[in-house]
């Protein structure tokens, strides 16, 4: 026990040592503003806020654990990016205690579970899940999945339900924090086949509640994929191309767990088949391996590794689909119990003091050596934005989202001659990325170029529909600077509106909430301002304040309101399930214009919440009228035809 207290103080700092400069790291734009600085889910700590958490998707991932983690940091610490780098770097030595344990509980090896370990703990693929504050998910996720694997070996040498009780959970919390978890029924065969452990009735039932809760998270994270667009029904088709991505991807993920040099917060993939090749081809020769020597622990640890890092292979083409280190951080456990044991055979083999086992030491000692030293200085990628979107370009000078996101930054530090040539040069990469198009014609209008921004303006709305409002705003952004249309207003006020359009582009509701806040300072009362600030207000379920603004914007212009102040208002009443009022606004958005498909689909579900089934069933069918492919009113319309 004092041996294994020692090799565990050890394997603790070592691995906080290797992470140390991982503390003094800042929030980087890319996700750390969306799930933590601009969120404003964590800002209120409460039983009512702990519910919508659980009862709402970010983007196309559900992981309430993970942003109650963030609501709770938030709640003692606010913004300070110490504590939530701390709390990060908590987690990973967690979960090295528990990679420990597991391994010795497989193998009864101090050495082979403590080298695993701190393999595992040191390992540069790592940092991106421990030095990236938004990669919290990865941790709590593993930290629940090696907790379930534990109780569950447990449960296997001890035959008692509690520790079978106890996987259970541990997979459930696993699943509510990443869903990436849902391979572990998988594992829990795996682990059966390795402990040798007989295939009867009893052992098949007690796995149907673990696939159950697979099935519903699987499906769940599918379809919250469907909705977000991740997933293109071409890609689903193209079978051949799907197989061949996933098999670069293992081959991938082998070669960087072997040799992680060049490492980079994103990659792509190689422009020919030719450069998949050499990838591919360790794939098969790994695989030729594995068939060759036909030993359980060669068997046990490559199927980890494949069940584990299946999600992430692209046989379903799922967002971008490009590899990434975080992935790595469970399935890689699978390569290090496997080199690790192999070494101790070969060291156990030879004689006490013989050369060879100092050459194995040797070799080891190496190896951890430089595994730290890459963890310690890849930690400082991972510093701010600026950093980590630097180190990308230096290992892919044509990468459009590390361009992007770094002139981004530029952008909002004021440099607008950098802005304007980095968001050119993602243009020239990628004619269709549409918020370059929007940043750049940002750009024009601070230097005042607004033809050009007019035409970066017509360029998004030829290609994408979705972009219509943000481009409407930009269209009236332009004519009021030029004192054309509507009151014309002065370039700083401008200048503030454009940044608040900007947040609102990228999802940064707060901070636009911030920017129209400032605006009313200069332009008080301004019923436009006033509404947008309602919007965003409502978004963030600040209920109250939302009210307060759309009830100030309409009665600022008294009888000439625009029909979507009407409407954002009546949206309002119907989420706070004040139907009646939410009646009356739609009402009073249609008598102003009789043409919007939407106006007749929300009074429609609001007449459905009053049990009004006739006149909803007018309303819905008014709405598919004026737009056929309004896919809500279609639905709304077929389910109450049906209900009747």
């Amino acid at each position: 026990m004092k041996n294994k207290k020692l090799l565990l103080g050890v394997l603790l700092l070592i691995t906080f040592l290797a992470f140390l400069p991982s503390l003094g790291n800042k929030f980087t734009n890319w996700d750390d503003d969306f799930y933590v600085v601009n969120n404003g889910v964590i800002r209120e700590l409460s039983f009512q806020n702990t519910v919508r958490i659980f009862t709402t998707s970010y983007s196309e991932n559900y992981l309430p654990l993970t942003i109650l983690s963030y609501n709770f940091e938030y709640e003692y610490f606010k913004l300070n990016p110490f504590y939530y780098h701390l709390d990060n770097l908590l987690l990973h030595l967690l979960n090295c205690i528990l990679v420990f344990y597991l391994i010795f509980l497989l193998c009864a090896n101090n050495r082979i579970a403590f080298f695993t370990a701190l393999l595992f703990g040191i390992h540069p693929l790592h940092v991106e899940s421990v030095a990236w504050v938004a990669e919290r998910k990865d941790l709590l996720y593993s930290l629940f999945f090696l907790l379930s694997l534990i109780f569950y070996v447990q449960y296997q040498k001890f035959n008692k339900i509690r520790y079978l009780y106890l996987t259970f959970a541990g997979f459930a919390l696993s699943c509510f924090s990443k869903a990436m978890a849902v391979t572990l029924p998988f594992i829990l065969i795996l682990l059966d086949y390795f402990k040798s452990r007989k295939c009867d009735k009893k052992v098949i039932l007690e796995k149907i509640p673990f696939f159950v809760l697979t099935l519903i998270f699987g499906v769940l994270g599918f379809l919250m994929q469907k909705t977000h667009g991740a997933i293109k029904a071409e890609k689903l088709s193209n079978i051949s191309d799907n197989i061949l991505n996933a098999v670069y991807n293992l081959g991938f993920y082998l070669y960087k767990i072997i040799i992680p040099l060049n490492l980079s917060n994103i990659y792509s993939y190689p422009s020919t088949l030719f450069g998949m090749i050499p990838l591919i081809m360790l794939v098969v020769l790994t695989g030729v391996i594995v068939y060759r020597f036909k030993n359980k622990i060669i068997y046990f640890c490559s199927l980890f590794f494949l069940i584990t890092i299946s999600p992430v292979l692209q046989l379903i083409p799922l967002g971008n689909g490009v590899p990434a280190d975080r992935y790595t951080y469970i399935p890689a456990i699978g390569i290090f119990f496997l080199s690790i044991t192999g070494l101790e055979k070969l060291y156990v083999r030879f004689e006490s003091k013989s050369i060879k086992r100092k050459l194995i030491l040797s070799v080891i000692s190496v190896i951890l050596i430089i595994f730290i030293s890459l963890t310690f200085l890849r930690c400082f990628a991972w510093y701010n934005g600026e950093t980590i979107w630097t180190d990308a370009i230096k290992n892919d000078i044509n990468s459009k989202i590390a361009i992007y996101n770094l002139t981004v930054l530029s952008f909002e530090k004021g440099d607008y001659d950098k802005a304007l040539t980095g968001f050119s040069k993602v243009i020239e990469l990628d004619p269709g990325f549409d918020l370059a198009y929007e940043q750049r014609a940002n750009v024009y209008i601070r230097l005042g170029l607004y033809a050009k921004a007019r035409t970066d303006i017509a360029q998004i709305k030829q290609n994408s529909s979705k972009k219509k409002d943000i481009c409407k705003k930009l269209y009236e952004l332009c004519d009021r600077i030029e004192g054309k249309g509507k009151k014309g207003i002065n370039r700083e006020e401008a200048q503030i509106v454009e940044d608040g359009l900007t947040f609102l582009a990228q999802g940064n509701y707060k901070g636009a909430i911030i920017k129209y806040t400032e605006a009313l300072a200069l332009s008080p009362g301004n019923p436009e301002y006033l509404n947008n600030r309602g919007v965003l207000f409502s978004t963030l379920n600040d209920n109250l304040n939302a009210l307060k603004d759309f009830d100030a914007a309409i009665k600022a212009v008294k009888n000439d309101v625009l029909p979507e102040y009407y409407f954002n208002r009546g949206n309002l009443f119907r989420k706070l399930g004040k139907n009646h009022k939410a009646v009356a606004d739609y009402t009073n958005a249609i008598q102003k214009e009789k043409g919007r498909s939407e106006y007749y689909n929300n009074r429609g579900i609001a007449y459905y919440n009053l049990k009004d089934y006739k006149l909803a069933l007018v309303d819905f069918n008014q709405a598919v009228f004026l737009n056929p492919d309004n896919k809500s009113a279609v639905k709304n319309r077929n389910s109450l035809i049906q209900k009747q």
